[in-house]
């Protein structure tokens, strides 16, 4: 489980947020204001979510958080497509639109159900399995994947170099220092593949 805040402007809702979980931390504010998002620890946060109803308000809220935290990732939703862009200028790491995404499940779910159904049954394993990204540091030399063995603890699923994939790489593939492992994996899993790739 990760530590959260909401921060929420309007009080009727956060006494709504409140009834379903009482130990939920709720900050009355407006995430588009230093201040509050200051209050709500955006210097330590590892992550920003801008999910108002206003894309207007997300822009602002993703330069803001990256502002004052640039090393935070910016998830943020928009609804009308003409703003994305806007909102990736703003600081935005991804865009969310709940319509197309919504959408695009509807379409997954007729054309590929099993991938629908895969991708649900990861999320709901929680701490148990993840999709996880394994990054070889700076100066780290390039290890093959047959050198990684194999594992019940973990499925290599491919390499990614920037915006290159490899999905089910071969034995002789190799990965290298800045690109990533990508696996689904259990938490001892990727503690044994970073301790072997040297992350």
């Amino acid at each position: 489980a990760r530590d959260f805040v909401v921060v929420e402007l309007d009080e009727a809702a956060i006494a709504r947020c409140l009834d379903a979980d009482p130990a939920l931390r709720v900050l009355n504010g407006d995430a588009a204001d230093d201040e509050a998002l200051e209050r709500a620890g955006i210097r330590r946060a590892a992550g920003v979510f801008a999910v108002t109803g206003d894309d207007a308000k997300n822009l602002v809220v993703s330069l803001s958080a990256k502002q004052l935290n640039p090393l935070a990732r910016v998830v943020a939703r928009i609804h009308d497509p003409r703003n994305a862009a806007k909102t990736l200028r703003a600081g935005a790491d991804e865009i969310v639109s709940p319509d197309f995404t919504g959408g695009h499940r509807i379409a997954s779910l007729m054309i590929r159900p099993q991938m629908v159904s895969l991708v649900d049954e990861l999320l709901r394993a929680g701490e148990r399995l993840a999709v996880a990204e394994i990054r070889l540091p700076e100066g780290a030399a390039p290890v093959a994947v047959g050198a990684l063995g194999r594992s019940v603890e973990w499925l290599l699923v491919a390499i990614r170099d920037g915006d290159r994939w490899q999905f089910n790489p071969p034995q002789d593939a190799t990965v290298a220092a800045g690109q990533a492992l990508v696996v689904i994996a259990s938490p001892s899993g990727r503690r044994a593949l970073e301790d072997r790739v040297g992350a």
